[in-house]
């Protein structure tokens, strides 16, 4: 399978700074930040496991979700592929990148977070027919998470590497 990436996603604790999501009350906040006028959310089901639960990923300008994927809460095993990788950086150090991959009709989307000792870096990428089409970068005092590692909510659900 041709990986396509298009979203990526810093995961830092926020601090002080309000921010949107478009997860509801009872769900899950695995990830939300705002790429400008818009809000990037992957919310879960309140429980989840290998067999049970939904996650989904939702965007749009706050209060008006443009795009839910998959429509349908279902369970996410075969929706959205995930890696993990530790890469070492060109001054010795270690990173931490997080990659969630999924595909929509012809689109294909990437979420991935690249997080160093000294800074993070939070993205969504989409594509058509291999080509960028857009590229959009979290801004950094938006991004939130639940008290969960996004990873580990992902390895819950049975999709990771």
């Amino acid at each position: 399978m041709k990986k396509v990436f298009v979203t990526t996603l810093c995961l830092l604790p926020l601090t002080g700074v309000a921010a949107e999501t478009h997860c509801i009350p009872d769900e899950k906040v695995v990830f939300s930040c705002s790429v400008g006028k818009k809000t990037v959310s992957i919310c879960s089901s309140p429980k989840f496991s290998v067999t049970d639960g939904y996650l989904q990923y939702r965007f749009g300008v706050p209060g008006k979700v443009e795009m839910t994927f998959p429509e349908a809460k279902i369970h996410p095993k075969g929706k959205f592929e995930v890696n993990r990788m530790t890469p070492t950086m060109d001054d010795g150090s270690r990173a931490d990148l997080i990659e969630l991959t999924f595909k929509n009709g012809d689109y294909g989307y990437l979420i991935s977070s690249l997080a160093t000792s000294k800074s993070s870096d939070v993205s969504l990428v989409v594509s058509k027919a291999d080509k960028t089409v857009a590229t959009l970068k979290c801004q950094g005092k938006t991004v939130i998470k639940s008290d969960l590692s996004f990873f580990d909510v992902l390895t819950e659900f049975g999709i990771d590497q």
